[in-house]
């Protein structure tokens, strides 16, 4: 029985409070890390000073868009690897699981692109404040460059 074959098995046969955690943990784990940046986040740049830290609310709704676009490309090519793999067609989910890095890739380029040069724009559609501006178009610029 291949390693695919016993995972499959434990998902569909298997313990499902045991099977939940086991998939569910990297999850969690990314979370909290996330959770932890951010507070880091926020505590230094309240130590900066009050312009610093409005940028975070003003610039949040623009770095979440941009990344719900690309997280959205990534479910929908998770949800086809896991089709492939639920028919045992794991050559079908070699390529698709290929062809969505590709993807996930070229779509994470170009929305980095597009939201550089939109984020100035953006954050003047939204009327920030000329003291919150630069601190705000940095931490924009900085978060799509990761």
């Amino acid at each position: 029985m291949t390693r695919i074959e016993e995972m499959r098995t434990e998902i569909l046969e298997g313990n499902i409070e045991k099977t939940l955690f086991k998939l569910s943990w990297p999850l969690i784990l990314n979370n909290l890390v996330h959770v932890l940046y951010n507070i880091t986040d926020t505590f230094w740049l309240g130590k900066i000073g009050r312009e610093a830290l409005s940028a975070l609310g003003v610039s949040w709704p623009l770095i979440g868009t941009l990344m719900n676009l690309g997280q959205g490309f990534a479910v929908a090519g998770f949800a086809f690897v896991g089709q492939y793999i639920g028919a045992k067609l794991y050559d079908r989910a070699n390529r698709a699981a290929g062809a969505l890095y590709s993807l996930v890739l070229f779509f994470a380029s170009l929305t980095a692109l597009i939201g550089f040069f939109i984020t100035p724009k953006a954050l003047e559609f939204m009327k920030v404040t000329q003291n919150v501006y630069p601190y705000a178009l940095t931490l924009s610029s900085e978060s799509l460059a990761l």
